[in-house]
């Protein structure tokens, strides 16, 4: 092997050591983009393994306790890939996270915890809805810490209406997370419970959100869950009340329009 070879490949092992044993913060700070909605605090440890003390979005607490260790066997597809698990708050997590030229994503992952610490996460803290989340993802692709593609299924378990002077149940219901030219689609359907709730929500590249939904009450529902969907005015020809709104993540709702069920409940 000639001398020049040798010398290149010491100088690329000497680079790649340095860039193992060197500190997390460090890494991130140089890596990590400036204006991402997403955020690390807390980094401990090296690109081999560590823990990040707190993960935001858009400034609101998310994670808790997350910890990473390296998968080097990925770098031959110029991959940065690590298995990662936080369990630490509200929300637990594992799954795998890589980094690579096209932007960070996630596989294979799953989560669970409140809806409440979810919507407060996304910019929502008004939204007075509660319950479980079960969230199973095939992929995810973030550009810019903002989500761009996504693949999987999220589960929303006891939800519950908290305007209410004691919370209304309102049921089980499943979203089905497909990606396509104009963003992200969520096909919502009900799964159990009092509200039959169906349709379709849709997230663009801009954080931009809308949604177009249709429920109606089963038979035998709670007086007063029938009073608060009588708030919604008329139904159509076969009972149901349709939503129908737009708005932005972190932002204002589009032409100052209260989202749907705006102080109604009470």
């Amino acid at each position: 092997m000639k001398t020049r070879t040798l010398a290149i490949v010491g100088a690329a092992a000497l680079a790649w050591m340095l860039v193992v044993r060197a500190p997390a913060e460090l890494l991130y700070a140089w890596l990590a983009p400036k204006a991402a909605a997403v955020r690390a605090i807390g980094l401990e440890g090296s690109l081999t393994e560590g823990r990040a003390g707190a993960v935001t979005l858009n400034g609101h607490p998310l994670l808790t306790g997350l910890h990473w260790r390296f998968e080097p066997w990925w770098l031959p597809l110029l991959r940065c890939e690590f298995q990662v698990d936080a369990a630490g708050g509200s929300l637990n997590l594992a799954g795998h996270a890589a980094y690579s030229a096209s932007g960070v994503s996630l596989r294979h992952a799953q989560a669970s915890g409140p809806i409440k610490a979810l919507l407060n996460a996304a910019g929502l803290p008004l939204a007075p809805l509660d319950g479980l989340a079960r969230i199973d993802l095939k992929s995810l692709a973030l550009s810019h810490g903002f989500p761009a593609a996504a693949e999987g299924t999220v589960e929303a378990h006891g939800l519950v209406w908290m305007l209410a002077k004691d919370p209304l149940p309102l049921g089980d219901f499943k979203a089905t997370i497909v990606s396509g030219s104009d963003g992200i689609a969520g096909h919502i359907e009900p799964l159990a419970g009092p509200v039959d709730l169906s349709g379709e929500v849709h997230l663009q590249g801009d954080q931009s959100y809308d949604y177009d939904l249709k429920l109606k009450a089963r038979p035998g529902a709670d007086p007063n869950l029938l009073a608060l969907l009588q708030s919604l005015g008329q139904q159509d020809t076969q009972g149901y009340w349709h939503l129908r709104n737009r708005g932005t993540l972190g932002g204002t709702l589009a032409g100052g329009v209260p989202p749907p069920f705006a102080g109604a409940g009470r």
